[in-house]
């Protein structure tokens, strides 16, 4: 068992040394005295494989977008990198483990227990509630030296810093020139191991009248969720955290949000507020008076945190260098 685990291994390190040398080699890597002259920090960031499904995922990954838009130094370990992207990328761990020994980036980790690339300059990166994502559910112990920022305020409370990377495509995710006839309703249930049944079974006489059931594998592009919202007239999620409620709403669909204890209605309203959005059955009316507010709601809230980015490398400088 042990040398099939090995073969297995090492099988799996060449397909990802193969896919690295074409990424990795074209990175041109600035030494540490110009590092000191222009004034840029050197980002390394923990990215996990890309994937639509996943708006943590997204988020990770179109941060290290917007910190080479901005002239940093940035390189993001991914086995599988975002296609298209402007960002440089390792796919190797152990050339990502180098690349920390020689350059001491300042790492920029999820809320997850791991800290497998190592590092001295390490920022947490709160995207959602720590061990949520894990259904091992380790305990979570941090470097007392760690920085610690947050997505949204929705799973920490004020005053750490926010760094919001917006990930909804709106010009995928929108209502314009709609000429659908609203006929569908559909329901996404999430992390199934962060869902108790009792709620499922006490909301059965809704996921009964469904039309369909989004799952981690359907619809398979953004595109083809959007343009299921916008056939869509009430959808239901079970997660209170996913990005989907939010994208329905902003395709014209009257969103209907289960509580099951993992957010505060109060911080989510305070954050990008509810307007189209139901927090429970109760709440119907006021998120269909709201929905036409939808979109508005959610520029303002874009245009409040436009700077997070400037504001976050200010921040790294100020605290490592």
């Amino acid at each position: 068992m042990e040398e099939l685990r090995e073969v297995l291994i090492n099988f799996i390190n060449k397909s990802f040394d193969f896919y690295n040398n074409a990424t990795y080699n074209n990175i041109v890597i600035i030494e540490k005295n110009k590092l000191r002259a222009d004034n840029k920090l050197t980002f390394l960031i923990y990215g996990f494989p890309y994937t639509t499904i996943s708006s943590g995922v997204r988020v990770l990954h179109k941060l290290g977008e917007e910190l080479t838009k901005l002239g940093e130094n940035v390189i993001i370990y991914s086995p599988y990198p975002k296609p298209g992207s402007i960002a440089k990328y390792i796919t190797n761990l152990n050339k990502a483990r180098g690349f920390v020994q020689r350059y001491n980036p300042i790492i920029i980790y999820p809320e997850f227990p791991d800290i497998p690339l190592r590092g001295k300059r390490i920022v947490r990166y709160i995207l959602c509630y720590p061990r949520f994502n894990d259904p091992t559910r380790r305990s979570v112990q941090w470097l007392s030296n760690e920085l610690e920022v947050c997505h949204t305020h929705l799973f920490v409370a004020q005053p750490t810093p926010q760094l919001f990377i917006p990930t909804i495509e709106l010009n995928i995710f929108n209502n314009d020139n709609n000429n659908e006839s609203r006929t569908l309703t559909g329901y996404y249930l999430g992390r199934p191991f962060n869902l108790s049944r009792e709620i499922i079974d006490r909301h059965k006489h809704l996921i009964d009248k469904c039309d369909y059931r989004i799952t981690s594998d359907w619809p398979s592009t953004r595109e083809e969720i959007a343009k299921l919202f916008r056939k869509t007239k009430l959808f239901i999620s079970f997660d209170n955290i996913t990005a989907l409620y939010r994208e329905a709403s902003l395709c014209g669909c009257l969103t209907l949000l289960i509580p099951n204890g993992s957010v505060f209605r109060e911080r989510i309203e305070y954050e990008m507020g509810l307007a189209g959005v139901a927090w429970g059955e109760d709440d119907l009316a006021r998120a269909e008076r709201t929905l036409p507010n939808a979109m508005k709601r959610y520029l303002e809230f874009l245009d409040k945190t436009k700077n997070d980015t400037k504001d976050f490398v200010a921040l790294c400088k100020e605290y490592f260098c």
